[in-house]
């Protein structure tokens, strides 16, 4: 067996999930699922152009430069949606109505933003290529931040299972890795904490990874949840 394989076998095991690492406030999760299930010709699809998807967001990620040299408070920026997360796994139809109402709250905020720009300052430091955004990452990940915020759970399972089964009921086709973190309300504050775990950082310097996604959300006592995405060419 040559040395390609040994390292597939080492990170792909059955079923749904690689590894979860635990820490005392986040959680972090290289998802791997049913890579062998993926059909010749789909790598890549389903996934949002990051030239198309860098230009539409250009603005915000100048603004959120801008307002950030130090820290944005999430407080400053997150529009609660209108709609709260049932315990259960959405409906199409459900999952479209949420989706447009993301859109309608103008998608990704400048906090959102804002750490992916952090991610890929740490990415830089280690000689590594940015990860792009990708819009349906994007959402997923908003959405498990919602989910977890409307619930009141803190896991990577939660209703769907593991964070691809929920990044694929959104859009995305292919496997995820997820970081998660609650209760900081800055985003050098929620970087830190991720950098400062060796588990996490894996996740964000991650040399597959390729696109991102980012989502923060609060519940009702004011609370906030992270989440960040990740995924590559080879997952996908």
């Amino acid at each position: 067996m040559n040395s390609k394989s040994e390292t597939l076998k080492k990170l792909i095991v059955p079923g749904i999930a690689l590894t979860m690492l635990f820490s005392m406030f986040s959680f972090a999760w290289i998802a791997i699922d049913n890579i062998s299930e993926r059909r010749a010709g789909t790598e890549g699809f389903g996934h949002a152009n990051a030239t198309a998807t860098m230009t539409s967001l250009s603005q915000k990620i100048t603004t959120a430069s801008d307002v950030n040299e130090a820290s944005l408070s999430a407080s400053d920026f997150i529009k609660r949606s209108s709609i709260t997360l049932p315990n259960r796994r959405l409906t199409k139809s459900e999952m479209n109505t949420w989706k447009a109402e993301y859109k309608e709250l103008d998608g990704a905020n400048e906090v959102e933003l804002e750490i992916v720009r952090l991610v890929n300052l740490e990415r830089a430091a280690e000689g590594l290529s940015p990860v792009v955004i990708d819009d349906t990452l994007m959402m997923a990940a908003r959405i498990k931040a919602q989910y977890m915020a409307d619930l009141g759970y803190y896991s990577h399972t939660g209703v769907y299972g593991s964070p691809t089964k929920l990044a694929r009921a959104v859009g995305f086709r292919g496997s995820v890795g997820e970081n998660l973190y609650r209760s900081p309300k800055t985003t050098d504050r929620a970087m830190q904490g991720w950098m400062d775990s060796d588990s996490h950082r894996e996740c964000i310097m991650h040399s597959d990874f390729d696109i991102i996604g980012v989502g923060v959300y609060l519940n009702e006592n004011g609370v906030f949840h992270w989440a960040q995405m990740f995924s590559g060419k080879r997952y996908r």
